[in-house]
């Protein structure tokens, strides 16, 4: 069940021009990232790096982390017990919104 709520996600990122997919999404994790048109590599690292700790603020959800090939990378992992597709397409949303709304 969770590896298909997680390749469900991964598919959603996909289609959002102003994300990517930052490895193979072969379990329950997936390593993403915010990717604003017209912004280099330094400020996007800034970016997804202070939308990691505004995401975890919130108190509802939490993201880790990772530098893959120095790149600031998002991941969430899809392996609580109760959670459902409904958990993780509310998640989605407010990241989509979150990140729309940083600054830089």
């Amino acid at each position: 069940m969770h590896i298909n709520i997680t390749k469900n996600l991964a598919e959603k990122i996909k289609l959002e021009p102003d994300f990517e997919i930052m490895a193979p999404v072969v379990l329950n994790t997936v390593c993403f990232r915010y990717i604003p048109t017209g912004v280099d590599e330094t400020r996007i690292n800034q970016l997804n790096e202070k939308l990691n700790h505004l995401l975890n603020d919130s108190g509802k959800l939490y993201l880790t982390h990772t530098v893959l090939k120095n790149k600031y990378t998002l991941r969430m992992v899809i392996g609580q017990t109760n959670v459902t597709q409904k958990h993780v397409d509310k998640a989605w949303e407010l990241i989509r919104e979150t990140a729309r709304r940083v600054t830089y």
